[in-house]
């Protein structure tokens, strides 16, 4: 045992509850232990080259890899359409989720500017204003997004959330603001729309009205959603929306 041999093991140090070691062999090991300290010490002075070393290889590595990868030979035409099919299977989009459309461009240059010159993929929207939120960036966010469509003719739909007599929904606070108030001027008369689906106060349908004939001619679907000041709705209904879009609302901002 160690302690008891006239031969000290330093191997066997820690190996057994026997605690006891003359003071000889204690200062043998805390002499051994400098030493080891400093062993290591230099190993991780050797060793960081080699591991810095290393990570420049793992990512020249993968940099060659996705080089030669196959999608990297896929023509633009095709790359665009991988894209729009990614886009039209996208299920509902919460509230905090980013667009298909936006994950993507984020993915490198090559596909930003893929996506960015595919005006197709930008031409669909679902604005959803939230009650007693500010919704003042949905505007800017919505002519932003259809911007990228370029002339192609548009989708977009409001959608609020459905009223019910017991809750707290009021389509007059929504009414009340200043974005709400000018939608037809600052938002629906900027673009060309193919399918139109809104929510309308008295007070919009008159701006609508007095819009361009080229703008209303275009106009293949219209859902117009009338509200009185009591929250009675009409509904005047027609083809549901695209599928191939995105849904916009402030948490999105």
């Amino acid at each position: 045992m160690i302690g008891s041999s006239s031969v000290f093991n330093l191997s066997e140090v820690g190996k057994t509850n026997y605690y006891y070691h003359t003071e000889e062999e204690k200062q043998l090991i805390r002499d051994t232990i400098r030493c080891t300290t400093e062993a290591l010490r230099c190993l991780e002075i050797k060793k960081r080259p080699i591991i810095l070393r290393e990570r420049e290889l793992k990512s020249d590595l993968e940099r060659y890899l996705i080089a030669t990868a196959p999608i990297k030979q896929l023509p633009c035409d095709i790359l665009c359409f991988v894209f729009e099919l990614h886009c039209q299977d996208e299920p509902p989009l919460l509230f905090q989720s980013k667009p298909a459309q936006v994950t993507l461009s984020q993915v490198c240059s090559a596909w930003r500017r893929a996506m960015l010159n595919f005006p197709k993929l930008w031409n669909n929207i679902v604005i959803a204003p939230q009650h007693r939120r500010p919704n003042n960036e949905l505007v800017e966010i919505a002519n932003a997004w259809l911007s990228r469509a370029k002339d192609l003719p548009c989708s977009v739909e409001f959608e609020f959330p459905p009223w019910d007599v017991d809750d707290d929904w009021d389509y007059r606070y929504i009414w009340r603001q200043h974005w709400h108030k000018n939608i037809i001027k600052n938002f629906v008369s900027r673009h060309k729309f193919k399918r139109l689906g809104v929510t309308f106060a008295d007070h919009h349908l008159r701006d609508f009205l007095q819009l361009p004939d080229e703008k209303l001619l275009c106009i293949e679907d219209l859902r117009l959603q009338h509200v009185t000041s009591n929250n009675d709705k009409k509904n005047f209904r027609l083809i549901p929306r695209h599928s191939l879009g995105c849904r916009i609302s402030p948490a999105c901002a």
